[in-house]
Order: C-alpha cells, then structure tokens, then sequence
C-alpha cells in the first residue's frame, strides 16, 4: 500500500517542476550522434577549458575538498575529448582505472559548427548537454549497503549540490541558456533544479510521486523497472525519458515558474492515475 502523502510532496504537487533531492545518480542521453569523427574535435574542453581551468573550478567550488574529507587522496583529474560531441570529465583516486573512478561526465554544447538547442515554448534554446554523469564510492560495495537505484555500480557519492553548481558555472561562462538532459531512470528526475520541457511529462513524472508516494524513492524506481507500476488502466507504467531543462537564463526560469506552466502540468495531472502492481 501506498503511504499517504507528506507535507513536502503536498508542496511538490501543488508547484510542478520542484523536487526534492539533488543527488545525480547516472544519467544517460542519447539525443546526439556519438559516432562522430575522432579527427574532428577541439583541443581543449568544448573549447574554452583547458585542464587547469576545470581543477580551478572543481577546487573554487570545494569539491577536491570534499572528495579528500571524504576519504579520498591523490586525486586524478583526466579530461578525455574524444570528438565535440563527446568529451570526458574523470576524477579518480590513487589510480587512473575504473575501479578507483569517483566521478565521470560525458557532456557538450555542440558539434563546433551549432549549438545544442532545444525549441521550449516555441522558441529554441542553447544548452549545456550532459549526457553521462555517474557519483560512486568504490570503497562501499553495494551488497555492504544493499543495491539501491537501478544502474549503480557502487553506492553514490553525496555530490549532487556541487555538481550542479559546476555544470551551471561552466553554462553561464559559454553563455548558454541552461542544462539539458534526459534521466535514464525515474530518480534521475528527482531534482529541485530540474523541469522536464514537455509539461505533460512533468506532470506524469509527479503522478507518480502522488500515487506511489514511498518512503524510498528508491523503491519506487526499482518497482518501475520491475514492471510492477501499473496505470490507471492496468498498462504496465513504462519510464520513457525526455528532456529535463535546468533553466539558467531568466525567460527560461520565468517560463518554468509561470502560472502558465503550472497550470498546464496540474490539469494534465488530472489524467494520470498510478498503483502498484
């Protein structure tokens, strides 16, 4: 059975668009080729950071120091840019190898001849896509913790705050309109900054939330990809994703905290009906 809703999903329910928690877990976007030519790419991260530039960053917004009060020394920076439309952010400790890796991100901001752009409320948008990005500590194994959310390797790093600080300091320095992404699992939507662009989306995503209000959001989304989420007529409830906007410039931050918008989303909400299996 499901829990009767909190006072903080309450709140959640009665202004779309605002979530809960800001841990990133993995996310996954598929919305660009990523079979692009190696030979054709910048020389630096999307042509504006060099790697002393990213430490700089990384450093200015504490997150090496978290990473060292966390336990973690000799941290590694690697930026790997594989071609425009695929450049790498790792941060391991001690050793550059997958099993010593903290923090990986795949992102860009086009193919060096256009943009990543995104037509919301019928006008196009420049965004910052982060394709991949995956928070773990290798030094918990997920049968110590138990495994939690679909598609960990290892148990999570808690730098979900900072990270999104990082993405929208690198966006407003190229001077983009905000974040675009598209969560791989139902908890990769579970964000305060984050608003799905289609508000019919955002207001299937808090249906859930209304319906299945759990006291683990873990739970949830592991009930999801076990197929035991049913619609209000007994269709096996399937996680699509779609574009998850962070908006940075301010008519993109009004448009998603408009009345307009809010409403579209609780009307449509109206429609959605969600039990488990």
């Amino acid at each position: 059975m499901a829990k009767k809703p909190k006072e903080w999903l309450k709140k959640l329910i009665g202004t779309p668009g605002i979530s809960i928690d800001d841990q990133l877990f993995t996310m996954d976007s598929k919305t660009l080729d990523q079979q692009a030519s190696p030979m054709h790419k910048p020389s630096i991260l999307l042509d504006r950071f060099r790697q002393d530039d990213v430490m700089g960053i990384l450093k200015k917004l504490n997150i090496i120091d978290k990473l060292e009060k966390s336990g973690f020394t000799d941290i590694i920076l690697d930026i790997d840019i594989r071609s425009y439309l695929d450049q790498r952010i790792n941060i391991f400790y001690d050793i550059r190898d997958r099993q010593h890796l903290l923090i990986e991100i795949r992102m860009t901001n086009g193919d060096g001849r256009r943009q990543v752009k995104h037509t919301i409320n019928k006008r196009e948008y420049s965004f910052l896509l982060i394709e991949w990005l995956v928070m773990q500590n290798p030094k918990i194994s997920l049968w110590e913790k138990g495994r939690r959310f679909p598609g960990q390797d290892f148990p999570g790093l808690p730098m979900g705050y900072a990270l999104i600080d990082f993405f929208q300091l690198i966006a407003r320095k190229l001077e983009l309109d905000g974040l675009l992404c598209l969560p791989e699992f139902f908890h990769n939507a579970y964000s305060r900054y984050f608003y799905f662009a289609e508000h019919q989306k955002q207001a299937e995503f808090l249906s859930v939330l209304r319906d299945l209000c759990l006291s683990d959001i873990d739970r949830l989304s592991n009930l999801i990809e076990s197929k035991a989420v049913l619609s209000v007529d007994n269709k096996t409830y399937e996680w699509i994703s779609k574009e998850m906007v962070m908006p940075i410039s301010r008519e993109l931050f009004d448009y998603f905290n408009s009345d307009r918008y809010i409403k579209m989303v609780q009307e449509t909400m109206k429609g959605y009906r969600y039990k488990e299996k």
